[in-house]
């Protein structure tokens, strides 16, 4: 027998009976579990009204490109990776055909012609396919509580308590009240939690690719192994047990920190916010709105973080999101270069909000990291996505007004468009910053396994602490005053709350109800710091936040629960010239300047361009709170002067 040829794909033409969307479909054909993968490939037309296509559509994660398997297509055949493969042994009946559409087989990948073309309506292949069929593979080394079956069984009770308690929130309830909803929830063993939990750790959640998938389906159904849910009651299940709290039942650390989203879009929030946008009859998000929404998420080609929006946009409650693509004339072109296309992108962010909200997207800690190369320091590559810049990126603006309700009207360079022209001015200056600052990676992070939440929030406290000991409380003292006037202590948990806060006043109110005993807190602090000011052994923090835990109220660690490890990685304080104090990113160095400028909720960090303290050409590093100018108390317009950035 002759080896196999690889399928060479027939073009597809738009001028048949005037149809103007063509696209081609897998016939899976039927066998056994033992048969090899065999298929036949065949055209239709989305408009064709007389014959309209019925077909489901694959949403998958590629993962690795190697080749595993292959599926015959007539006497020629296509390479399968390892998940297509697995996908389609598992999709394939005993004895009927099964019509799909999968991208990998159905779009000629080496044609660039053709991937710009079909991108540009893909979405409509997924809004009329009859069902979308999410393919989460297992992963090749099984971790402990892996039951996708459990999962399963667990989201589905959760819907059911959903319709009988809908309003419940565990944290409001009594004791005995907390009992019988306890034993309401508990289903199954211990391991049923953690089994969810597993199921959002498959790499399906991180794709660009599925936002549009998920979105544009009429249903969906998630297929693990040989089980499968409704897409929406899974994550209808997740949601309730988010914000009824049911998920704090079990005490487990393991199972509260996937299941708290906070600001960055991981996995799990990324899948949340395609719920929500499945579950709005309109959402009024512009384009970098939804850019932050799912900055975490992947894709392999850097132009699919955009390309992958432009099919969601042409749903009816996309208007805005629609709008911008089009104004901005970002249409799926393969061949368009990435530092382009995102200069372009950028460009048009900046004309069309009259905010500076772009430049608050975090950065890479290294510049020489983003796979999109030479891009200027004001443009972010959306496709350079790590644990750091994920926890930080706000899902939306914060509420901050550093440069008072001013607009921004940015200038662009006609000959050199790394360049951007800003109106505003120097502050301040950088003076001195905080270890993480040095060192990125302190021994204080790691924490043991069953240390509780509450503990374990305290853990990540405690690089705040030698912050707090190293250049403040030293010096200082407990008692203390800050520039404007304010208690170096109360400064102190406003940097903290800072964090996540994006309201400047809310430390303000959430001071009192934190329960959290701060002049305690810092008498004992004192004490300590008489007997050991410079401590930097790595046990320390072991000691250290096992006593805090003994000091502070525990009720009010809960409120803390929220910080992690990447945001105190990527986040150092900072001192300025004129005695502020700050957050700022953890590649700021003494040198580096505040500027105020139109447009701008948050001061911005920059550093001098050659090196030239009285240059007016900077290089962004990113944004800063800098405690006490954040409502524009040091905003004066009249300051402004042209700024560039590149």
């Amino acid at each position: 027998m002759e080896n196999p040829i690889s399928y060479r794909y027939d073009p597809l033409f738009t001028s048949d009976n005037n149809l103007s969307f063509p696209f081609r479909i897998l016939r899976l054909l039927p066998g056994t579990v033992e048969s090899p993968l065999a298929g036949e490939i065949r055209h239709a037309h989305l408009d064709d009204s007389l014959h309209p296509p019925v077909y489901e559509a694959l949403s998958y994660c590629w993962g690795d490109a190697t080749e595993a398997d292959r599926i015959a297509i007539g006497s020629s055949y296509l390479p399968l990776t390892f998940s297509l493969r697995a996908a389609l042994l598992q999709l394939r009946s005993l004895d009927v055909e099964r019509d799909i559409w999968v991208d990998a087989l159905c779009i000629n990948q080496s044609d660039v012609d053709e991937r710009s073309r079909e991108v540009q309506f893909m979405h409509l292949i997924y809004t009329n396919a009859f069902q979308v069929l999410i393919w989460l593979d297992e992963p090749a080394i099984r971790p402990r509580y892996w039951n996708p079956q459990a999962a399963f069984k667990l989201a589905t009770h959760l819907c059911a308590l959903r319709q009988e308690q809908p309003d419940i929130s565990i944290h409001k309830l009594g004791t005995w009240r907390k009992a019988y909803t306890r034993a309401k929830f508990k289903v199954g063993s211990r391991g049923y939690p953690d089994a969810l939990r597993l199921l959002f750790t498959r790499p399906w959640f991180e794709r660009m690719w599925v936002v549009q998938e998920a979105i544009c389906a009429k249903a969906a159904v998630v297929i693990c192994g040989q089980h499968k849910l409704d897409f929406k009651t899974l994550m209808s299940a997740v949601e309730y047990g988010r914000r009824s709290g049911l998920f704090y039942i079990y005490r487990q650390r393991k199972l509260l920190l996937p299941f708290h989203i906070g600001p960055s879009p991981t996995q799990i929030s990324a899948a949340m916010a395609m719920y929500t946008l499945t579950s709005q009859p309109s959402l009024e998000d512009d384009l970098l709105s939804f850019l932050r929404r799912f900055h975490g998420s992947k894709s392999a080609d850097p132009r699919d973080k955009l390309f992958a929006l432009y099919g969601i946009s042409s749903l009816d409650r996309m208007r805005l999101l629609n709008h911008d693509l089009n104004a901005m004339e970002i249409l799926p072109d393969y061949r368009t270069d990435p530092k382009t296309l995102f200069i372009k992108t950028a460009k048009g962010i900046l004309e069309r909000t009259q905010n500076l909200d772009l430049l608050l997207i975090p950065r890479l800690r290294n510049p020489e990291d983003n796979r999109v190369k030479d891009l200027p320091s004001w443009v972010p590559d959306w496709s350079a996505i790590d644990a750091d810049t994920e926890a930080l990126c706000y899902t939306a603006p914060p509420r901050y007004s550093a440069s008072g309700d001013s607009r921004s009207a940015p200038q662009f360079n006609d000959t050199d468009q790394s360049l951007v022209t800003l109106s505003g001015y120097v502050f301040d200056r950088v003076v001195e910053t905080g270890a993480r600052s040095v060192d990125s990676n302190l021994p204080i992070l790691s924490r043991p396994e069953s240390t509780e939440s509450a503990v374990g929030a305290l853990a990540l406290l405690t690089i705040w602490v030698f912050e707090w000991i190293d250049w403040e409380l030293s010096s200082h003292g407990a008692k203390g005053s800050y520039i404007n006037g304010q208690d170096m202590v109360d400064v102190y948990w406003a940097l903290v709350m800072a964090l996540r806060s994006q309201q400047t006043a809310w430390y303000l109110d959430g001071l009192p109800s934190q329960d959290i005993h701060v002049g305690s807190f810092s008498n004992w602090l004192g004490r300590w710091l008489d007997r050991c000011p410079r401590v930097r052994s790595p046990r320390f923090p072991y000691i250290y936040y096992t006593i805090i835990f003994a000091t502070l109220h525990a009720r009010g660690l809960r409120r803390f629960s929220q910080y992690d490890d990447q945001l105190i990685r990527t986040i150092t304080v900072v001192r300025t010239e004129k005695g502020y104090i700050g957050l700022a990113p953890a590649t700021v160095r003494p040198g580096d300047v505040v500027i105020l400028c139109k447009g701008g909720k948050k001061p911005l960090i920059v550093r001098p361009a050659y090196n030239e303290p009285d240059s007016k050409r900077f290089t962004l590093i990113g944004d800063t709170y800098l405690h006490g100018i954040m409502e524009g108390e040091a905003w004066d317009e009249s300051y402004c002067y042209p700024i560039t950035l590149g």
